[in-house]
């Protein structure tokens, strides 16, 4: 009876099971649930070999599909709230830092402690990184932000054309059906999604023990009740500022909250808000398809709170006093990181050391907190994601592609 009422419960109703089923797993094996880790390992890549594709055609449709005019209009508009959006959450976390003392007790790992691969750390070398020297590399090894300026420049291009070439305007629909079978492959994927899911916890609870965090618990703790403040501060922010009932707003995303609590990845969670925003929403799908793929690697408001508290923390450690100019500093570094931070598991880490470098703490301090990366993004990767939802939603109102009645009616 059980069984079957899970068998045909909600998506999220079986991920939900799934990973209550891997947390106690986890802790009844230990480390040996480390070998469970592959079944997880099966379904992010299964979904992860999707992102690159669904990013290049879902940002090709968005900027082909818009009347040029229309797209300078929403493009400066969606930037524009990207752009407000994470440095508030960035000046919160300033706020927090200077008002709550984190002085760590630990001693600081050599300097081969960090094995991962740290990006430039100036300012003009992270924008030009934002430029594929190789288009094909890009979508090869899943850079994001070089997909979507590359994508968006072919929109661009297709959509001058396409009225004007028959061959341009067959690609372009060439485009759209690509589309429409990834989101399909993606789908079938999902069905596995509570097993991967449930696999990839058992893992980690497995393996991290809980005596290794106790250091620790401080920093993980400030950072996500500081995810949660902002994130409240959002919906509120929304709900109010654009007169939506705050209900509704929650009830119609928690499938996608779900999936990014779960599998902690705002690029897994990309295909569910594809689908969802523009039906539970009411957010027109152009609009959704422009600002969801873009904001999947410009707009990760939960990165700058993860990358601050940890910056502060980890300059105790080495004994670096900050002072409210280096604090400020590392609120625009943080900022710049952000744009362009992966949006999967794990990709915290390299955009922590960005910020380290950046800021002048030791890269090797990343190496105190790579083992916390998941628990940032247990809170993290919601408030991206849904950082998206509500930005897509305020652009969509401001162009006038916002459809009040199908946010009202939808249901879960």
């Amino acid at each position: 009876m059980i069984l079957n009422k899970v068998k045909n419960s909600s998506l999220s109703m079986r991920i939900v099971v799934g990973s209550i089923i891997g947390l106690i797993i986890g802790f009844v094996l230990g480390e040996n649930a480390e070998s469970l880790k592959f079944l997880g390992d099966i379904f992010l890549r299964s979904v992860k070999m999707c992102v690159p594709l669904l990013i290049f055609c879902s940002i090709v449709e968005a900027t082909a599909s818009l009347p040029l005019k229309e797209l300078k209009t929403v493009g400066l508009k969606t930037l524009g709230v990207f752009f407000v959006s994470t440095s508030l959450a960035a000046f919160l976390s300033i706020i927090a830092v200077k008002i709550i003392p984190i002085n760590l007790t630990l001693t600081a790992p050599g300097s081969d402690a960090y094995k991962g691969t740290v990006a430039g750390g100036n300012i003009q070398e992270t924008i030009v990184n934002f430029i594929p020297d190789n288009a094909v590399g890009a979508l090869a090894e899943g850079v994001i932000v070089q997909i979507i300026v590359f994508a968006a420049l072919f929109g661009i291009s297709v959509n001058i054309m396409k009225d004007s070439f028959e061959s341009v305007n067959a690609l372009y629909e060439l485009i759209l059906g690509l589309r429409k079978v990834i989101m399909k492959i993606v789908s079938i994927v999902m069905v596995y999604a509570p097993i991967g899911i449930s696999a990839m916890l058992a893992g980690v609870i497995g393996t991290s023990g809980v005596d290794a965090l106790k250091s620790l618990v401080q920093v993980i703790v400030i950072v996500s009740i500081l995810d949660i403040i902002f994130f409240t501060l959002y919906t509120l922010y929304v709900a109010i500022r654009y007169r939506l009932n705050i209900v509704t707003l929650l009830k119609n995303s928690l499938n996608i909250m779900v999936i990014a609590v779960t599998t902690t990845s705002s690029a897994i969670t990309l295909p569910v808000s594809l689908e969802d925003v523009p039906k539970k929403m009411g957010v027109k799908e152009r609009i959704s398809d422009f600002v969801l793929p873009l904001g999947n690697a410009l707009n990760t408001n939960g990165s700058p709170i993860s990358n601050i508290v940890s910056a502060v923390a980890c300059a105790s450690v080495f004994d670096i006093q900050f002072t409210l100019q280096n604090l400020i500093l590392l609120g625009v570094f943080s900022v710049v990181a952000s744009f362009g931070n992966p949006g999967v598991p794990g990709g915290g880490i390299v955009s922590m050391a960005i910020v380290f470098q950046m800021i002048g703490i030791p890269v090797e301090g990343v190496a105190i907190f790579a083992g916390l990366d998941y628990f940032y993004s247990l809170t993290r990767a919601p408030l991206n994601v849904m950082g998206n939802v509500y930005s897509s939603i305020i652009v969509g109102i401001k162009t006038g592609e916002f459809d009040r009645n199908v946010f009202e009616s939808s249901t879960n």
